[in-house]
């Protein structure tokens, strides 16, 4: 056990040094272990590869931040959950957004059509009208328009 805690730690601290072997090995070690936890929160094979990957990229990344006496497990699935909650946030944001945009484009929507179909009723009316009686017409107008 020490002596796996001890090879980890030697790679992690030739990953710092911007080891790309090293690196590999570090990801061969985890990549499966984080699949199978992100595929649990995202139920989604896609969603979990590209956790998988864009964890591994945030490490590769931050490289020299890596502090070997610190637990490296407990550092990745730290940054796999903070991604995983920030995708559910996005998710939820974006399903927020769809939602209103979709109520905006129904209201401005029915709102151009009640105004197409109001300003055909009010031609119908006033030709209407024109055909009425001097009298019928002034009482008409008087009444609707003038109060």
């Amino acid at each position: 056990m020490a002596d796996t805690i001890n090879i980890e730690k030697d790679i992690i601290r030739q990953v710092v040094q911007g080891n790309e072997l090293a690196f590999a090995k570090l990801y061969d070690m985890y990549a499966e272990k984080l699949y199978y936890f992100a595929i649990r929160f995202l139920k989604s094979k896609e969603d979990a590869e590209n956790l998988t990957q864009e964890v591994f990229v945030k490490i590769w990344e931050t490289r020299e931040r890596l502090d070997t006496s610190y637990s490296f497990n407990a550092y990745l699935f730290t940054i796999a959950k903070n991604t995983i909650f920030n995708m559910h946030r996005k998710k939820l944001n974006e399903l927020a957004y769809r939602e209103y945009l979709g109520n905006y484009l129904d209201f401005h929507h029915s709102k151009t059509e009640n105004d197409v179909f109001l300003k055909d009723l009010q031609n119908q009316i006033d030709k209407c009208v024109e055909v009425l009686p001097a009298q019928r017409k002034k009482v008409f107008e008087l009444s609707r328009k003038d109060g």
